[in-house]
């Protein structure tokens, strides 16, 4: 029985040193926290019919809206506008960080024409 316990106890040594060896490598291996970039914020005016689609750095979900305005991440978007029987309205706009963008409108207007 005793010699069942030295080798727990050692073991658990084990265990304990492993554990302590990982949490120190871990620590040294986690970057130093990066600055938080401010967002851009950016207002969309729409007529509430209209579903609008961003595609860019940050996902948004589609929204039918007359006036929101959204603080995003800086980057590159296209901002799509959609609406049944429309043609399709794309807006490409570069965001910068800490800014209030300009109001960007979109309104499907033009009637869908078929390709034929």
């Amino acid at each position: 029985m005793q010699k069942m316990e030295n080798t727990f106890l050692k073991l658990s040594a084990y265990s304990l040193v492993l554990f302590m060896l990982t949490t120190i490598t871990q620590a040294q291996s986690k970057p130093e926290e990066t600055k938080r970039t401010p967002g851009a914020i950016v207002t969309i005016v729409s007529d509430g019919e209209t579903w609008i689609i961003f595609e860019g750095p940050t996902r948004v979900p589609h929204h039918k809206l007359t006036e929101s305005t959204f603080v995003l991440e800086p980057g590159e978007y296209t901002i799509k506008g959609r609406k049944v029987t429309f043609e399709t309205v794309v807006k490409k706009v570069k965001l910068k960080p800490g800014k209030k963008n300009k109001k960007i409108k979109i309104f499907c207007t033009e009637p869908w024409k078929s390709k034929d």
